[in-house]
């Protein structure tokens, strides 16, 4: 029994032993013959072929090789995790436009994803030929190539525009280019320079795409404007234009045109005091009104170089004027600060007329065309016609309701023995004291003054101030302002004197606005002046500027132009005269035209509770497919859509979205006093989408195929555990 027991402990023992004792690897032998048969008939295998490369073919394999790397792969996409951060910054921070100018669109953010594109291609071609469980694989990065191809086939086709369209086609909003209906949109990052050239020459208008960008940049350093940028958009800035920026087109005939400047934010109607020589001189007043009541300050000029200069309309409650281009004699300066009431101006105005230094008073509804009034020496005065809205072409007709909004009267000289008479013509809004057709003989002799039939211009009770400017001898500009009366009833002057340049005063009664005039140019030139505003942002009071230079035959010339801008003036178009040619400019937007139009029938706003802040727009719209070019095709489809912040529409490839909604720019409808509204949409298409579409379907299977394939699994796991477990069926 003892035996019995120590030999199952010895065989214990053997068992611990070998179990404890360390596995030891055995190397299969390779097998090897003497056999004359085996070894002759390995021998006479055909062996493949030794393929023989040049330099060039074994140095494009190793850069495939490189590109096509793990380690370029994690690379590129560190990089492009820090630049989409970045790119996502400026989108919160400033908008997506500049973003897209400054990254997504730039000549590097390319070159980045061409470099992504190379390693994808090469990951995969580098294993070629596939095998089977490398099928997912493969699905994987075609899915990523297709993604990236859809996103340049978008970049390169893709549109991004706006449309505005008014719900109401008002006189005012005809007169700003707003419309109810349009069958184009308005392309965002492009722009247009149309040159006009005179009829003599053939295709005498010619059209030049223009791409500012959005940041401000210039040659120039007349204008002593520095564009002020954070240190992130300097640099990004510098990345997307390391060279400097500039524009210059040769327009034939010896003629070229340079961009200096521009600038995406500018000031209209700006002025400086001309330099000394200069011609295209004229008087600018500079007005600051403050009305600390309801927070509103404005800073503008009034100019006589351009009537549409020398007015502007104050928040639809009031209006400034500057009524003429010369200084007043002081004859006129007194008819200026004392202007006759109501009942003695009467229904068309009254007109004085100076002769020989004494005045001549015609009250113009009782001496048109009536018996002439005598003057001094046998000259002697009548008033012919009278034209209330400033159109020869609409003289006054008592059978007809004509405001006086722009009022002009003819008046005839006599002289004396009969001779022929003298047509002269009197008005204001920049003319005023101005006798149009007036012989230089007889200029020493004769002043007019013409008090218009109404202060407001036809505009109604509505204007409930008024502020006229008028510059007087000694370099002094004189203002004068009229209120309705409290007392009187009556809409009549209040205050007139010399212009306030350093202390403020109190003018247009209850509305308590606060008046400066800090300066006052008799000779000064325009310009724009540009303004360091918030990047990519949009300010209804400033619009793009471009200051040119228009070089023929050696002769240059510098000239401004403003992209026009609903609710300001349009300064768009420039008549510049150089080299004895006279060439016409217009700065605009570059428009796509839709193949069908949009209508918009209504406009929506609806606020917060409680307070007057915008909550939502929504426009309805109807869109008209375009008239087919067969007679005999069908007749173009209409539908009805309805648009909203959160409900684009999809119509022929292209989305509206709704962006935005002005209610206040313009006036009520006046027929049915409903207001108008000017809806803002983003018209956008992306060519590319499919694509995008197909990459991220292959990309889901190739992923499900890699990770959900057994071979592809147990090949994984055989990495990882060499000789462990494998997948089971």
């Amino acid at each position: 029994m003892a035996a019995k027991k120590k030999n199952r402990s010895s065989s214990n023992d053997r068992a611990t032993t070998t179990a404890s004792a360390p596995a030891v690897n055995t190397v299969e032998k390779p097998f090897v013959t003497t056999d004359p048969a085996i070894v002759a008939k390995v021998e006479a295998k055909p062996k493949p072929a030794q393929v023989t490369r040049s330099f060039w073919e074994r140095a494009v394999i190793r850069v495939a090789k490189l590109v096509g790397s793990l380690q370029i792969a994690v690379i590129v996409l560190v990089v492009l995790v820090v630049v989409l951060t970045i790119g996502t910054m400026v989108e919160s921070w400033y908008t997506g436009k500049l973003a897209q100018e400054l990254i997504y669109r730039t000549w590097w953010f390319n070159a980045l994803m061409g470099v992504l594109f190379l390693n994808i291609f090469f990951a995969a071609a580098k294993k070629w030929p596939w095998k089977k469980h490398q099928t997912g694989f493969v699905i994987t990065h075609i899915g990523l190539e297709l993604m990236i191809i859809g996103g340049v086939v978008n970049s390169l086709y893709g549109v991004d525009s706006i449309m505005q369209l008014v719900s109401q086609e008002t006189e005012q909003a005809v007169n700003e280019d707003l419309k109810q209906s349009a069958s184009s949109a308005i392309e965002i990052d492009e722009s247009l320079i149309e040159v006009t050239w005179p009829a003599k020459y053939k295709q005498n208008t010619r059209r030049y795409p223009f791409s500012p960008g959005t940041l401000s940049w210039g040659s120039s350093k007349e204008d002593n404007f520095k564009l002020k940028l954070d240190s992130m958009l300097h640099v990004l800035s510098w990345m997307a234009h390391p060279f400097p920026h500039g524009w210059s087109a040769n327009l034939d005939h010896g003629a070229e045109l340079e961009i200096l400047n521009y600038y995406s934010h500018a000031k209209l109607d700006w002025f400086k005091a001309a330099p000394d020589g200069a011609k295209d001189t004229c008087i600018a007043a500079r007005i600051e009104l403050n009305n600390p009541r309801v927070n509103t300050k404005m800073d503008f000029w009034l100019a006589t170089d351009d009537p549409r200069r020398s007015y502007r309309l104050i928040g639809n409650v009031a209006m400034a004027d500057l009524l003429t281009t010369h200084s007043l004699s002081p004859q006129q300066l007194k008819e200026f600060t004392s202007p006759p009431r109501d009942a003695d101006r009467g229904e068309m105005g009254e007109l004085v007329v100076f002769f020989d230094g004494k005045p001549y008073r015609f009250r113009i509804d009782k001496f048109l065309k009536q018996a002439p009034l005598p003057f001094t020496d046998g000259w002697a005065g009548q008033v012919v016609e009278y034209y209330p809205e400033g159109d020869p072409k609409a003289p006054f007709d008592p059978a007809k309701k004509q405001p006086a909004t722009n009022p002009w009267v003819q008046l005839e000289l006599l002289p004396p023995g009969g001779a022929k008479a003298i047509p002269v013509m009197m008005g204001t809004r920049g003319q005023a004291g101005v006798a149009l057709g007036l012989p230089e003989q007889l200029s020493n002799r004769v002043q007019v003054w013409y008090h218009v039939p109404d202060w407001r211009y036809g505009l109604g009770d509505r204007i409930r101030g008024v502020l006229q400017l008028a510059p007087g001898e000694g370099g002094v500009m004189h203002y004068r302002t009229f209120n309705t009366n409290a007392e009187q009833k009556e809409f009549m002057v209040e205050s007139t004197g010399p212009a306030p340049k350093d202390k403020e005063v109190t003018i247009w009664g209850k509305m308590q606005w606060g008046l400066r005039i800090p300066e006052y140019l008799p000779k000064a030139a325009y310009y724009l002046q540009p303004e360091n505003k918030r990047p990519g942002l949009d300010h209804r009071e400033l619009a793009q500027a471009l200051h040119c230079r228009l070089t023929i035959d050696k002769e240059s010339k510098e000239f401004w132009l403003a992209k026009p801008k609903p609710g300001m003036p349009d300064r768009s178009r420039a008549v510049v005269e150089v080299g004895g040619e006279k060439l016409m400019f217009h700065f605009g937007d570059q428009t796509i035209d839709l193949p069908f139009e949009v209508k918009l029938l209504r406009a929506e706003e609806t606020t917060d509770p409680g307070s007057s802040q915008a909550a939502s727009y929504s426009s309805f719209v109807m869109v008209k497919d375009k008239p087919s070019k067969d007679r005999n095709g069908p007749p173009p489809s209409e539908a009805e859509y309805y648009i909203t912040m959160n409900e684009p529409m999809k119509y022929d490839g292209y989305k509206f979205f709704q962006t935005g909604m002005n209610t206040k720019s313009l006036d009520p409808d006046p027929e049915t006093l409903r207001p108008v509204a000017i809806s803002t949409f983003t018209v956008s298409s992306d060519p590319g989408l499919m694509l995008k579409y197909l990459g991220s379907i292959f990309l889901a299977m190739g992923i499900v195929m890699m990770f959900y394939t057994k071979k592809y699994v147990n090949w994984v796991l055989n990495k990882i555990n060499p000789g462990g477990a494998t997948a089971r069926a």
